[in-house]
C-alpha cells in the first residue's frame, strides 16, 4: 500500500491538486484520501484506485507500480501514447495499435 501512497502523493503533486480537489473529482472524502497518501488505509477498492487514477489522468498501473523504479518514463511520447490507448474502448485501442505497428513496419522496409 505504501507504493500506492507515494505514487497518489506524487501524481497529484505533478497535477497540482490539492487533497481537496482530487477527493471531489474522485469522489472520495478528504479524510479518506489523507489516510491513503499516509497509508493508514490498508485495503482500497479497484473502483476508488480507478476513479483516483482517472482524475490525475493516469493509468491504474502508474497507481500501483512500485516507485523505486524510473520515476520518469524514457520515452515521453510512448508514455503518452500508451495512456491514451489505455483511455479508449478495446476494439478502437486495437485497431490504431495495429495500424501504428503496420506503418512502423513499412518505415523499415
Amino acid at each position: 500500500m505504501d507504493n500506492i501512497s507515494k505514487n497518489i502523493i506524487k501524481y497529484r503533486k505533478l497535477a497540482k491538486l490539492s487533497q481537496e480537489k482530487l477527493a471531489e473529482r474522485s469522489e472520495i472524502s478528504v479524510g479518506y484520501l489523507s489516510k491513503l497518501e499516509r497509508s493508514i488505509i490498508e485495503n482500497v477498492s479497484v473502483t476508488v484506485l480507478l476513479r483516483i487514477a482517472k482524475s490525475l489522468d493516469v493509468t491504474l498501473n502508474d497507481l500501483v507500480s512500485n516507485t523505486n523504479k524510473t520515476t520518469e518514463h524514457p520515452r515521453p511520447n510512448q508514455n503518452e501514447l500508451n495512456k491514451l490507448l489505455d483511455n479508449m474502448s478495446f476494439q478502437t485501442s486495437e485497431q490504431l495499435s495495429l495500424n501504428i505497428i503496420n506503418s512502423i513496419k513499412l518505415l523499415k522496409q
